[in-house]
């Protein structure tokens, strides 16, 4: 709003945006306080004033002094006389034949508003409204993309047997960067539990459908009772079949009754076991490529016996990963992070991603699952 009031040399301005049948002023500089409440949230009323008549009627009004103005709306005397405005510009902005909201100026002394004047104030219109739309455009393209991503996600972890889980996710502060991080975390028919993290390879809008059907598909093996290298053989079949992706991913079965785990690890960042007493280290196995990389590749497994209170803390590598650095610096840095007092799995989770992201933003998307033995 500034930097239109500079280029249109006025004392003041206003920025109205269509919401229904009523305009919202969403931005104002000088124009008075008193002013500025009154016409805050108004309806549009044709002929009752000039905004709802640049609205209503597309077309820009230029008030060269009080008596033009009061001319035109004379049961507006009030309203200007105390204001130390003299001259006024309303101009709509209209936006693939629908006006979406105007642009107001106004000036301390009269003015004439001559071609050249008027044809600039039409150009920083122009320029207010394509900002508009992107921004709107964007803020709803983004919306539509969070609904769809956490639908598909399923952010919501069932009440497992045996375990106590906490999840966290965070979208990238680009959505282009947005979109490929999952996690799964399921009981079985068999009683086994399913935990899962994966990374899609593709970012924004395309990410999303390949997430949820490689998420679907590790899910449908698990389901079968397959271990869980065949499940990474399975599904890079699958994938190669469908002409999709590639995905980094852990797989884990977890067996209640006798605390062990399973796991195979298809080029993801390494799990962390914290121990309920005792040092934080990772599980530094990886058993084959990422998943759809490779239709010959016979995956591998590892296995080991958890005991009560030890925490699985799987992850994406937008947690650690930072540009220009060594992902085994970044391992080490994790490890360093990690909070041994916090409750866990909840609070472990939580001052873990202050702690590595204090700001809140960063460049990848971030997904955790942390399981903790009851």
């Amino acid at each position: 709003m500034t930097d239109g009031i500079a280029a249109a040399e006025a004392a003041g301005g206003s920025l109205m945006i269509v919401q229904g049948t009523r305009l919202q002023l969403i931005s104002e500089r000088n124009i008075g306080h008193d002013v500025a409440e009154a016409w805050s949230d108004f309806d549009i009323d044709p002929t009752m004033d000039p905004i709802s008549d640049a609205v209503a009627l597309q077309t820009s009004s230029f008030f060269r002094d009080r008596d033009h103005f009061l001319d035109a709306y004379p049961h507006l005397s009030d309203t200007i006389a105390s204001t130390r405005h003299h001259a006024w510009a309303v101009l709509p902005l209209v936006h693939e034949g629908q006006t979406i909201g105007s642009l107001g100026f106004t000036f301390d002394q009269p003015r004439a508003f001559a071609t050249t004047e008027q044809l600039a104030l039409f150009t920083i219109a122009d320029l207010v409204k394509t900002a508009i739309v992107r921004a709107v455009s964007a803020a709803e393209e983004r919306e539509a993309f969070s609904s769809l991503h956490a639908a598909l996600l399923d952010l919501d972890v069932p009440v497992l047997r045996g375990v106590t889980t906490a999840t966290a996710h965070s979208t990238a502060a680009k959505m282009s960067e947005a979109g490929g991080d999952w996690f799964n975390a399921n009981e079985l028919a068999d009683g086994r539990l399913l935990f899962v993290i994966g990374d899609v390879a593709d970012h924004g809008a395309a990410a999303v459908g390949e997430m949820g059907r490689i998420r679907a598909t590790v899910f449908a093996f698990a389901v079968e009772g397959h271990p869980t290298d065949l499940i990474a053989e399975l599904t890079t079949l699958t994938l190669s079949k469908l002409d999709s992706t590639f995905a980094t991913a852990c797989i884990m079965i977890f067996e209640p009754a006798t605390r062990e785990l399973t796991w195979t690890n298809a080029g993801h960042p390494y799990p962390v076991v914290v121990p309920a007493s005792g040092t934080p280290h990772l599980l530094a196995d990886t058993h084959g490529p990422p998943l759809g990389v490779d239709t010959e590749a016979r995956y591998q497994r590892s296995s080991l016996v958890l005991g009560q209170g030890d925490t699985v803390l799987l992850y994406s590598d937008g947690l650690i990963e930072r540009r220009e650095h060594d992902i085994h610096e970044d391992f080490e840095r994790l490890l360093e992070a990690i909070p041994l007092d916090a409750p866990r799995p909840a609070g472990l989770v939580e001052q873990l991603l202050d702690r590595l992201h204090p700001s809140g933003r960063h460049d990848d998307d971030i997904a955790i699952l942390a399981v903790t033995v009851d």
